[in-house]
């Protein structure tokens, strides 16, 4: 049974070096596919969302994802916005520079 009352710091298996780039491309596209159709990014909407009224209302948002892989979840949250008229800018961050390259 794994613990997970304790964060863990090992890194993600997609953050091996070990594996070759194109089945990390074909895994960002499979997860943003996952994330599509079972609703991953209407869960990070949802949280968008909800700390909207936290913020003011004549400052534009900013929004980080650590560990962004291709940037998926940050291009649905950005449509999102742009549809209902929020001013927003991004940052995304992953240890791979080779998916950060993949970015929209």
């Amino acid at each position: 049974m794994v613990n997970l009352k304790q964060r863990s710091y090992q890194k993600e298996l997609l953050d091996n070096d070990s594996i070759p780039f194109k089945d990390i491309q074909q895994n960002m596209k499979e997860l943003n596919t996952v994330n599509i159709y079972l609703g991953g990014h209407a869960i990070s909407i949802g949280g968008i969302k909800k700390l909207l009224p936290l913020c003011k209302a004549d400052q534009p948002v900013l929004v980080c994802e650590i560990g962004c892989g291709g940037g998926d979840n940050l291009k649905a949250i950005e449509k999102w916005c742009r549809v209902n008229s929020i001013k927003v800018s991004f940052i995304g961050i992953d240890i791979k520079a080779e998916c950060i390259g993949c970015a929209p």
